[in-house]
């Protein structure tokens, strides 16, 4: 089994490659590969409450991420330093999260055979 790290960096309706990338994390997942994906710069935006994509006419992906665990997905890293950026808190994202400081995402990514980066 390979094991795959998405490092999702884009604010989440930037473009449809954060849609692309959750589908193909989900498709891995389904054929019981280690999927774990990593929020860090503008990615942590992806995780926020209440979002609604209706408003710019994208597709809602972003629900998807409260449904990882029924995936296997349980690895779901946020960079602390993304967090202070935005003043964000724990309790501001959608997803259960483990937040990580620089040197657990070197390590993070060092565990991981395949690593993509969006």
């Amino acid at each position: 089994m390979k094991k795959y790290l998405f490092i999702l960096r884009q604010a989440p309706y930037s473009s449809y490659q954060n849609l692309e990338a959750i589908e193909t994390a989900l498709a891995l997942a389904t054929f019981m590969q280690k999927v774990s994906l990593l929020f860090i710069e503008n990615g942590v935006l992806q995780l926020l409450r209440d979002q609604n994509a209706n408003l710019i006419r994208h597709k809602q992906f972003t629900q998807a991420y409260a449904g990882l665990n029924l995936f296997d997905i349980k690895d779901v890293f946020v960079s602390n330093t993304a967090l202070n950026q935005f003043g964000l808190r724990k309790e501001d994202l959608n997803s259960n999260i483990t937040i990580i400081n620089n040197s657990q995402i070197a390590t993070l990514m060092q565990q991981n055979d395949i690593v993509i980066t969006i």
